[in-house]
């Protein structure tokens, strides 16, 4: 059954999760910065939350290594390095040439239904580069890179990348 019109349909995943994506989109956009102290009890009050899945949140956001906990003085957001640049691109590299490979192996559909995606994206990232809208301009970036790899179908490639 739809949700009515204006009311958004509750979405199906752990709360948990939907705060992980919640922080880690802030993270990627700017709005919380590297090297930021994470505060518990002020993020569940802004979230409106309890404290136990944003815990949750942050083991995972520390396991995938965007935050790093500290002992006794708290959770932060990692620093990146060049060499972390360096091995995230590598690994990028690595999954995105595998799906490309894939998806070219695939059907002529599923190469038509991928391409008609990625254009769409494309032309959109058209639209935000003449209005100079660079945070917008990241995000389609991701969504670009993340639609080649969903292309090809393989969920524990998307799940991974």
């Amino acid at each position: 059954m739809a949700a009515p019109e204006g009311l958004l349909a509750l979405e199906a995943r752990p709360t948990a999760q939907v705060i992980a994506d919640h922080l880690r989109e802030q993270i990627v956009q700017g709005s919380i910065r590297p090297g930021q102290q994470i505060n518990e009890s002020l993020l569940a009050n802004q979230l409106n939350t309890s404290r136990g899945p944003l815990r949750e949140a942050l083991q995972r956001l520390c396991q995938e290594g965007i935050l790093i906990s500290r002992r006794n003085y708290g959770v932060f957001v990692k620093e990146v390095e060049t060499h972390d640049l360096r091995e995230i691109y590598t690994i990028r590299e690595s999954i995105e040439s595998a799906a490309a490979n894939r998806l070219l192996d695939s059907s002529p559909k599923q190469i038509k239904d991928t391409c008609k995606v990625l254009k769409e994206i494309v032309g959109e990232m058209a639209k935000q580069v003449a209005g100079s809208d660079w945070q917008t301009m990241a995000g389609l970036d991701m969504q670009f890179h993340s639609a080649l790899v969903a292309g090809m179908g393989n969920s524990r490639f998307i799940r991974i990348y």
